[in-house]
This record gives C-alpha cells, sequence and structure tokens, in this order.
C-alpha cells in the first residue's frame, strides 16, 4: 500500500505555517486526472481542488479495535516497515476505492512537542467534541448503501464509491458508540482512541508537529493521482468548528483546497492567510446574519502585520479594516491563489 501525505497546516494566533511531503513507500500507478489540474513539483501526484469529490456520497463510520488485532492487514503493514497507526492502514484506500477521512485528535492542552503557551490548546476537549457532532451530521455507511440499493443509484450502493469519514473508536462493542450529536461528549471523554490517532500523527507529522487538534486527514488511493492531505482546523474556536463542520463536504474540500503546497511571500502573515480562508468560507458565510464571521477572534501573539497590530485579539473585521494592513492582505491573498481584490 502507498500513501504520499503531501502537508500543509496554516494557523490563526501564532506565526506557524509549514509545509512537507511525507511517503510511507515508493510511488505507485496513476489514474486519469480531471482538467488543469495543479502538479505538486518533484512529487508527481496532483494537488487538486476537491473537485474529483464533489457528488460523490458523504458517509460516516467508525474505526474499532479488531479481535485478531488486523492480521488481515498484517503483511501489508510489515511491508511498508510497519509505519503509522495498524488499526488507521486497515482502513486506507487501495485500487479505484475513493478517499477516506480520518479524525485525528489529542486531548492534552499542552501539546507534548511544545513548550511555548502560544501553542497550548485551551479549548481542545470543546473543539473535538464540535468536529465530533459535526461527523455525526453524516448518514451512516450501512444508511447510504441501503438507499442506493433501494433506489438503483450505483454510486451510493457501494460504499467504494463513498468518501468515509472515520472516528477511532476503543474497544470492540458497537453499543459503546455514540448514536447522536449529544452523544459526543461523552463519547470525546471515553470512547475515542487517541493512542491509535497519537500514533498516526506523529507518523505524519514528526516530533515538531505543526498544528492543533482536531486534524482532518484525508487518504488517498496509490492508485490516485491526488495526493492525500492533512488539514488541522485547532486553531479556530470552538464556533469556528462548529460552523465549518456543520457542512461537513466543505470542510472536506479544504483538506485540498488550503492543504496545497504554497511558498511563503516575504511579507506572508499566516494568520492574515486563516483570516482570508474564514472570510472566503461559504460555509460561514451563510451566518454572515448572525455576524459570526466579522466577529470571529484572532490572537495577536507576536504582532500583525508588520507589527502594526498588537492587541490581544482583534477581530476579522478589524484586521480588513485595518489600511495598514492592505499590502499583507493582498500577499496572502496571492499565495493562497485568491484574486486580488477579493470580496472582503
Amino acid at each position: 500500500m502507498n500513501i504520499k501525505l503531501s502537508v500543509c497546516l496554516i494557523a490563526i494566533s501564532s506565526i506557524l505555517y509549514g509545509c512537507s511531503t511525507i511517503s510511507n513507500s515508493d510511488s505507485g500507478a496513476v489514474g486519469v486526472p480531471n482538467p488543469a489540474p495543479t502538479i505538486i513539483e518533484n512529487d508527481g501526484k496532483v494537488v487538486g481542488d476537491g473537485s474529483h469529490l464533489k457528488l460523490l456520497p458523504m458517509s460516516r463510520d467508525f474505526i474499532m479495535d479488531s479481535p485478531d488485532d488486523f492480521q488481515a492487514v498484517d503483511a501489508d503493514f510489515r511491508k511498508i516497515g510497519s509505519k503509522g497507526n495498524k488499526k488507521i492502514f486497515s482502513i486506507k484506500p487501495t485500487g479505484d476505492t475513493k478517499p477516506r477521512t480520518v479524525i485525528l485528535l489529542e486531548s492534552k492542552i499542552i501539546p507534548s512537542s511544545v513548550w511555548d503557551w502560544r501553542d497550548y490548546n485551551f479549548r481542545v476537549k470543546s473543539k473535538n467534541i464540535e468536529i465530533c457532532k459535526g461527523f455525526m451530521k453524516l448518514q451512516t455507511v450501512e444508511d447510504i448503501v441501503n438507499e442506493g440499493k433501494k433506489d438503483g443509484e450505483i454510486l451510493k450502493a457501494d460504499k467504494k464509491n463513498h468518501v468515509i469519514t472515520y472516528m477511532l473508536a476503543k474497544g470492540e462493542n458497537e453499543n459503546n458508540l455514540p448514536k447522536y450529536p449529544k452523544d459526543c461528549n461523552d463519547f470525546i471523554s471515553k470512547g475515542y482512541d487517541y493512542a491509535s490517532a497519537s500514533e498516526e500523527i506523529y507518523f505524519i507529522l514528526g516530533d515538531k508537529k505543526l498544528g492543533k487538534s482536531p486534524y482532518l486527514a484525508i487518504y488517498e488511493s496509490p492508485e490516485s493521482l491526488y495526493s492525500s492531505m492533512i488539514l488541522s482546523v485547532g486553531e479556530l474556536s470552538p464556533e469556528g468548528i462548529a460552523l465549518l463542520s456543520s457542512q461537513w463536504s466543505e470542510l472536506v474540500m479544504n483538506v485540498y483546497q488550503k492543504g496545497k503546497i504554497i511558498e511563503p511571500k516575504e511579507n506572508f502573515d499566516p494568520r492574515v492567510g486563516i483570516a482570508i480562508m474564514l472570510k472566503q468560507s461559504s460555509a460561514l458565510q451563510s451566518a454572515e446574519n448572525q455576524a459570526v464571521v466579522g466577529n470571529i477572534k484572532i490572537a495577536v501573539t507576536a504582532g500583525m502585520c508588520g507589527g502594526a497590530l498588537a492587541a490581544s485579539t482583534i477581530t476579522l473585521n478589524t484586521l480588513f479594516a485595518t489600511p495598514v494592513c492592505a499590502k499583507f492582505i493582498k500577499d496572502a491573498a496571492t499565495a493562497l491563489g485568491y484574486e486580488v481584490p477579493f470580496p472582503l
């Protein structure tokens, strides 16, 4: 099995911006690209914009423990050098199976790889609960498959065609799984498999991992032309995560749209970049009548817009209304591939 991970994490509230390419095996065959894809330099995989996922069924499922320790994939797992988490490896796509998404969570306020208080994830549990609630609003694999069989819809009837999102669960008893979004609080505290998630996060990002929980990892088949991606949304507030996960398909698309490798410009400020992404999100724009988007706060810990903004927190409205930030907004928009000027 061959999974390449092109990783790009964009973060609010710290000057944190990193990209890398990680491979856990030799390159494999590629498929037929969508029109005009963007090719990652020296990789051979396509970044894409998520368009190859559009109109595909999006469903959810859990990865539970196996009584035989996933012996069915043991040989393939050893073949790649036993890298990553075998539990997650067991669901990674092969052949023409569509991408598989895994929600990777951490439980600690203080990440093990950092010492700076600015990298603490003070509301990590609330954020984990919100992304779990978004996950639980997806239809189950079984429900969509049964609908497809009933209506004769081939895409739905075969789960190989689904973009399945997984939550890691401890144990083998399905009765312990959450059934509704309201069950997420208890599941995040007692039922989520943080040990497996931690092993996979370390495999992907290493000791000095970038970003914060929750992470959204999308794994492509080795025969897919498209690169696998990972996106950290932990720099958002629980409220921001709730808004994005309310439109799960868009959150998944963002892994491709914002996960691409970008060469930082001289004046690129990653907090400005994430602010632009939020401002452009149709999921958040749907909440405009609630005045949510413009009032989302960004923590300013080391100066922003070249040090012009130094308050402890600012809102998006303040950022976009500050003249001295105009150049930084333009540079970030250009780096992220938005047209300039774009609607603010």
